[in-house]
C-alpha cells in the first residue's frame, strides 16, 4: 500500500483496486503537473489527487475522504 504523502506527479495508481490512472496532480503534497497548474485547480478546493485514466477520464479523489476511509492506493507499473 502506498501512503497519500508518497504518491507523486505521474505516478501510475490502482485506487480502491479497480479505478488505474496517471497522477496529474496531489495537492497534499504541493505537486502539480503542467497541463494541471495549481491555478486551475488550488488546494483550498481540490485537497487530494486527480488521476487521469488511460480513457482521458480524470478522478478526483479527496485527501480526508482516502484517509479517514482507509481507500487502498497502490503504485503500480504503466499499462502497456
Amino acid at each position: 500500500m502506498t501512503a497519500l504523502n508518497e504518491i507523486r506527479v505521474g505516478d501510475c495508481l490502482d485506487v480502491d483496486d479497480g479505478i488505474i490512472g496517471a497522477v496529474v496532480f496531489n495537492s497534499v503534497v504541493g505537486e502539480w503537473s503542467d497541463n494541471f497548474p495549481e491555478q486551475e485547480w488550488p488546494q483550498a478546493d481540490y485537497l487530494g489527487i486527480m488521476i487521469q485514466q488511460e480513457n482521458g477520464a480524470l478522478v478526483f479523489f479527496d485527501g480526508t475522504t482516502l484517509v479517514e476511509e482507509k481507500v487502498p492506493l497502490r503504485r503500480i507499473p504503466e499499462p502497456g
